[in-house]
C-alpha cells in the first residue's frame, strides 16, 4: 500500500481494521444519531416558540410601554441632568461672587470712612518737625482734576440718577472749580463714592461696559491726593531763600536728623552765604555743634574759622616763586592763639583782621 501525501507534506494512511469502521458507522448508528439531533432541533424550537411569545406578550403590556417610552427618553434626560448640573455650580458660583461683593463694598466703605478720618483736617498744612528756628511742614491738596476725569470716564454724570447720589462739589463735575476748600472736597468725594458703590446692580449711571469695579479700579490706581513738603527757617519760606542760605538750612536740617556723635566734613559753607547770616547762624551752628562732635571744615571766611572757636587752624599753601617747596601743596598748623597761625590767617582769609578785633573785643584780651 503507498501512503497518500497531504496537501500539508504529512504522510496519510487510511484506516484499517477497527479504525475502518470508527470512520464509517453502520447505518444503524447514522439513523440513532439523526434522530437525536432532531429531537434536541425541536426541543429547541418550541423554546425559541415560548420566548417569542413571552416577549409578544410583554410588549403590549402596559407597564412595558411605560418603560420603553422612559428609555427613549433617557438620552433627553441625561441632557437636562448635565444643564442642571452646570447650572448648579455656576448658581454656586454666583452666589460666591455676590459674598465677594458685598464683602469688598463693605471693606472700600469703611476704608473710605479710615481715609477720610484721616484726611479731614482743620488745615490743609501741618508742622511736623520745629526745633532752633527750624520747621518741617507738609501740605496737602486733593486733585479734583483727575477725580472728575475719572467719573466722567466711567459714569453719565449728567443724568439725574447719577445728581442723585452725587454730594456737594461731586454733583457739577463739568465746572472747572479750582478754589474749593479741602476738607468739603474730601467729605464730597467720600460720601459720593459710598452713594455709588452701595447701589445696586441695575444701577444705570455707568456708561456702557462701565461699572463699579472699573470705578474703583480707576480710583485705587490715581494718585488723588499730593504731598508737598516745606522747609521753614524763621518763618521763611526754603523755596524763596538764596542758594547760600538754602545750602546752611540743609545742613542744619542734616545735624538735627544726624547723630550727635557723627562727625562732620563741611566744604566751605560760606558760599552765597552773606555776612551776617555767617556770623549771626552758621557760626553759632558751629560752635554749638562742636560740643557734641568733630567738625573738619574748609573755608576762606576768617569769622568762621576765629568766630566759631576753632581748635586747630591748618593752612594750606601752593607751591610758587615765593614758596620753593619740593611738593605742589604744603600745610601749616597750629591753634588760633598761636602768633604764626594768626598771621597767616590775616594774610589769607578774607577779613581776618576784622575777626580778631571782633574777638578781642568779645574776650576781652588782646593777641
Amino acid at each position: 500500500m503507498i501512503p497518500d501525501v497531504t496537501p500539508n507534506g504529512v504522510f496519510y494512511l487510511p484506516p484499517t481494521g477497527w479504525l475502518t469502521s470508527f470512520y464509517n458507522p453502520p447505518e444503524k448508528f447514522r439513523q440513532e444519531i439523526s434522530t437525536n439531533v432532531n429531537k434536541e432541533i425541536n426541543k429547541n424550537n418550541n423554546e425559541i416558540k415560548c420566548i417569542e411569545q413571552e416577549i409578544h406578550r410583554i410588549k403590549k403590556d402596559k407597564d412595558f410601554k411605560i418603560f420603553q417610552e422612559s428609555m427613549d427618553k433617557i438620552p433627553q434626560l441625561n441632557q437636562l441632568n448635565d444643564a442642571l448640573d452646570k447650572e448648579r455650580e455656576e448658581l454656586k458660583e454666583l452666589r460666591s461672587l455676590n459674598e465677594k461683593k458685598g464683602q469688598l463694598k463693605d471693606d472700600f466703605n469703611n476704608s473710605l470712612e479710615e481715609l477720610r478720618d484721616l484726611l479731614t483736617i482743620s488745615d490743609y498744612q501741618k508742622e511736623i518737625l520745629s526745633t532752633e528756628n527750624l520747621s518741617f511742614k507738609y501740605e496737602l491738596s486733593f486733585d479734583l482734576g483727575k477725580v472728575r476725569e475719572i467719573f466722567i470716564n466711567n459714569l453719565r454724570i449728567s443724568r439725574n440718577l447719577y445728581k442723585a447720589e452725587a454730594i456737594g462739589i461731586m454733583t457739577e463735575l463739568d465746572d472747572e472749580n479750582t478754589n474749593i476748600n479741602f476738607e468739603k472736597a474730601v467729605n464730597d468725594f467720600c460720601d459720593t463714592v459710598i452713594n455709588i458703590v452701595s447701589q445696586d446692580d441695575d444701577f444705570d449711571a455707568f456708561r456702557a461696559k462701565k461699572d463699579v469695579y472699573t470705578l474703583l479700579n480707576d480710583l485705587k490706581n490715581t494718585e488723588l491726593f499730593k504731598y508737598n513738603y516745606v522747609i521753614f527757617y524763621k518763618n521763611k519760606d526754603f523755596n524763596k531763600m538764596s542758594e547760600g542760605k538754602k545750602a546752611f538750612v540743609l545742613l542744619l536740617l542734616k545735624l538735627k536728623l544726624e547723630k550727635n556723635d557723627m562727625p562732620l566734613l563741611i566744604d566751605q559753607p560760606e558760599d552765597e552765604l552773606d555776612n551776617k547770616s555767617i556770623v549771626n547762624d552758621l557760626v553759632l551752628l558751629l560752635r554749638n555743634q562742636k560740643k557734641y562732635r568733630q567738625i573738619i571744615l574748609v573755608t576762606h571766611n576768617a569769622n568762621i574759622v576765629i568766630g566759631a572757636d576753632s581748635e586747630q587752624v591748618i593752612i594750606a599753601s601752593e607751591k610758587d616763586e615765593d614758596n620753593l617747596q619740593e611738593e605742589k601743596f604744603y600745610y601749616e598748623g597750629g591753634p588760633l592763639e598761636d602768633g604764626k597761625v594768626k598771621n597767616k590767617i590775616c594774610e589769607i582769609l578774607e577779613g581776618g583782621k576784622n575777626a580778631f578785633k571782633k574777638r578781642e573785643n568779645r574776650y576781652d584780651f588782646k593777641f
